[in-house]
């Protein structure tokens, strides 16, 4: 069961760095700030089951001011499996962020095993985002994942609160397939906002609890 609660995470693998993203499994709305690029790193382990290592650049130019390009390398570490490493693009496009009410984007990823060639995963995930309040957000996602041959439909909620200006606090809910996860965690961004540190804990249908701890550069 430890390979379903890794898949969930592989299946949005590829996230921003604003506000959400990074290890982060529910993803926001929003694309990198114009003009900046960012490298997205995280290492997971599941009690003695399994440890998951991820490191995801990514990019948003002036010229295209509402695409967030980028990629991700992944290395996989399960008991009583052979490691793997995944790697492959993501593309990011914000499709409406009008001033009052909700933004809307259009997430697409895919990797391969680099080992075999084959597509290891791919997945269309649609986030909306609406700001409760100037510190509170809501995220929502809803679509469709593949691993391998199997095709499953991805959902989740989170809510995302600024404690102040360099702390936040997130919890979140998700469903692939026939797991269930909950995930929480707090994020840390020192000024002058270059940097985010995340520490999280989740919990996945039959798994041992899973801890994270990822580190966001900007440039």
């Amino acid at each position: 069961m430890i390979r379903a609660g890794v898949l969930v995470v592989a299946a949005v693998w590829v996230l921003p760095a604003a506000a959400s993203g990074g290890a982060h499994v529910v993803d926001d709305a929003a694309v990198e700030i114009v003009g900046t690029c960012h490298l997205e790193s995280w290492v997971s382990r599941t009690g003695r089951q399994g440890v998951l290592v991820n490191s995801a650049p990514a990019c948003t130019f002036r010229i295209l001011p509402r695409i967030e390009f980028g990629g991700a390398l992944q290395r996989e570490w399960l008991r009583g499996e052979d490691a793997r490493t995944l790697a492959g693009p993501s593309i990011k496009l914000l499709l409406a962020a009008p001033s009052h009410g909700p933004s809307l984007a259009l997430v697409g990823t895919a990797a391969i095993d680099t080992r075999s060639g084959a597509i290891a995963t791919a997945s269309v995930i649609a986030p909306v985002t609406f700001t409760l309040s100037g510190r509170t957000r809501l995220n929502l996602n809803a679509g469709w994942t593949r691993n391998g041959r199997r095709d499953a439909a991805f959902y989740g909620a989170q809510v995302e609160h600024a404690v102040n200006e360099t702390l936040a606090v997130m919890v979140e809910a998700y469903r692939l397939g026939g797991a269930t996860g909950v995930q929480s965690g707090l994020r840390w961004t020192p000024k002058p906002g270059r940097i985010d540190v995340d520490l999280l804990v989740a919990r996945e249908t039959n798994l041992p609890p899973r801890f994270t701890f990822g580190l966001t550069v900007r440039t």
